[in-house]
């Protein structure tokens, strides 16, 4: 068992991150969707000016986190190869 689960690290959290990017990270919570907001603010007279502002802090928060499930995977790679030498 600890070899498959070793081998099989990296597929289930590329699968993770699938998962994550498919789904909408605020919709969990129960609020608006975060590129559904972003859509929408450039309709606003407010947001207009700032829309690109936007969509870029949005794909920061998915980048931040496929970043840190990522570093959590190759720590778990690393602890499970550590354990078996």
């Amino acid at each position: 068992m600890p070899q498959a689960l070793r081998h099989a690290i990296p597929a289930i959290a590329n699968l993770f991150i699938g998962q994550f990017k498919d789904t909408s990270l605020v919709g969990i919570v129960g609020l608006t969707d975060l590129l559904l907001a972003t859509k929408q603010a450039p309709g606003e007279p407010l947001w207009r000016s700032i829309a690109l502002e936007g969509d870029i802090f949005v794909a920061l928060i998915y980048v931040a986190f496929c970043f840190f499930i990522s570093r959590c995977s190759r720590s778990l790679e690393r602890r499970l190869q550590h354990d078996q030498s």
